[in-house]
C-alpha cells in the first residue's frame, strides 16, 4: 500500500472534497463516483485518513480535479497527470521498476536528446557532425 507524502496535499484534497459537497455532491455520491465503498469519503474526512495512491486518483477523477494540483498546489501538465494515473494502476513491482528508471534520469538531461523537426520537438537524437 503506497501512501502519498507531500506537504499540504491532504488539506488540498479535503478542500476539493468540500468544494464538491458545496456544489451539491454528497460524500456518499462522491465515494460511489470514485468506485469506492459508499461510506469511504465520509469516513476518510471524519477520521482524517489519507487515501492510497489508487484511491486518491479515483477521487480526483470523480471530482474532475487535477491530481498534480492537489499534490503540489500547482497546475500540472497533461503528461504528468497521465503519468500519475498510470502509476496508480501499476502493481507494486511495476511501481518499483518505474521509480528505479526515473531515479536514473537527471533533470538536466531531460532535453539533451531531443531535436526540433519542422519546429516541433522530436524524441529522435539530434544529428551530430564529425
Amino acid at each position: 500500500m503506497l501512501l502519498l507524502m507531500l506537504d499540504g496535499w491532504f488539506d488540498r484534497l479535503l478542500a476539493a472534497i468540500q468544494d464538491t459537497k458545496d456544489a451539491g455532491v454528497s460524500a456518499r455520491a462522491l465515494s460511489m463516483r470514485a468506485g469506492l465503498n459508499d461510506q469511504y469519503v465520509g469516513q476518510m474526512v471524519r477520521n482524517n485518513v489519507q487515501p492510497t495512491v489508487d484511491k486518491f486518483i479515483a477521487l480526483c477523477e470523480a471530482m474532475n480535479v487535477d491530481p498534480i494540483a492537489i499534490l503540489t498546489g500547482a497546475k500540472g501538465d497533461p503528461d504528468t497527470t497521465k503519468a500519475v494515473h498510470l502509476f496508480s494502476t501499476m502493481s507494486p513491482d511495476q511501481r518499483k521498476a518505474f521509480l528505479a528508471i526515473l531515479s536514473t534520469m537527471k533533470p538536466d538531461d531531460s532535453h539533451a536528446n531531443t531535436a526540433e523537426v519542422d519546429g516541433e520537438p522530436s524524441s529522435a537524437p539530434a544529428s551530430q557532425s564529425h
